[in-house]
């Protein structure tokens, strides 16, 4: 995991889920959560910081990389191969 966990939006994993191409119910398995947990979160729901910290790192280890929020928002990409 990160060194410093920086906040995951809704919309940021959703859009890194997409890129992997996970389904919800195999990243909810991958962050030892529940499908319907995780489907609460990206509808925008409260959820625990330690539930996050799960999908956060979850979504890393899969190889999503976090950008911090700029003029163009927060966003979620994969990570370069060679790194």
């Amino acid at each position: 995991m990160a060194s410093e966990i920086l906040p995951l939006s809704a919309g940021q994993c959703r859009q890194a889920r997409n890129a992997l191409g996970l389904s919800a119910v195999r990243l909810a398995s991958l962050a030892g959560i529940s499908g319907e947990t995780l489907l609460r979160f990206e509808k925008g729901s409260l959820t625990r910081a330690t539930t996050v910290q799960k999908i956060y790192a979850a979504l890393e280890a899969a190889g999503a990389e976090f950008t911090p929020e700029d003029s163009r928002g927060a966003r979620a990409c994969l990570k370069s191969r060679g790194a």
